[in-house]
């Protein structure tokens, strides 16, 4: 147990920030609770998302992306999280804290929250060499695998309606150097949905503090 604790404004302030995770359908499907032995991380099966098991990995990985969130701004702050996952019954994750300057990296990432949005217009421009490589790395650290989608195998499902809110030709038919990457884990467990998730807010974040554009 920590001899030390955020206090109330801090508090408030990471959950906050924490709360701008991507998540399905926007529809924020977590819920915190706070105690001397951390802040603990719960599922809110109450925002009508389903009850498929299809549903269920999406709350979850949305779970995992708030967590991240979490635990970086906690960072930034000058806390420190020890991360463990489905550490009893109910709850998907508990951060203990401990007081830490921050890094430059946490800095950075936590900056990116701010202005990280999904960005479903067409990109330009090719993404910075080894920049892909990094991001791998980065989702290889939580366990997760990361791989190249080739563009012939996937189109934006919404550019008829950018192109016609936009005018500009023809859909399908306009330059667009988006890179699509994939997630993926060893297995289907709660535990592996969570750490999609940070593996997902990790690489949004690092692409927003390198000033590149996502869509989750």
């Amino acid at each position: 147990m920590a001899t030390t604790f955020p206090d109330a404004a801090v508090l408030e302030r990471v959950l906050d920030l924490a709360a701008r995770a991507p998540s399905v359908r926007n529809a924020q499907p977590w819920q915190w609770l706070v105690d001397r032995r951390g802040v603990h991380l719960l599922a809110d099966w109450s925002r009508g998302l389903g009850d498929t098991e299809s549903d269920r990995r999406d709350v979850v990985l949305s779970c995992g992306a708030v967590l991240h969130h979490c635990a970086v701004a906690f960072a930034a702050t000058g806390w420190s999280s020890r991360i463990r996952r489905l550490p009893e019954d109910g709850v998907l994750a508990t951060l203990e804290l401990a007081e830490r300057p921050p890094g430059d990296g946490s800095l950075d990432l936590a900056g990116a929250i701010a202005h990280r949005r999904a960005d479903r217009r067409p990109y330009a421009g090719a993404v910075p060499a080894g920049t892909i490589e990094l991001l791998v790395l980065r989702a290889e650290r939580l366990g997760v695998q990361v791989a190249v989608v080739p563009a012939t195998r996937w189109f934006r499902t919404g550019d008829v309606e950018f192109a016609l809110h936009y005018g500009e030709g023809s859909a399908g038919h306009r330059d667009d150097d988006a890179v699509m990457l994939a997630l993926g884990t060893d297995s289907d467990t709660d535990v592996t949905r969570l750490r999609a998730g940070e593996a997902l807010s990790d690489l949004t974040l690092s692409a927003a503090a390198l000033g590149l554009a996502t869509c989750p």
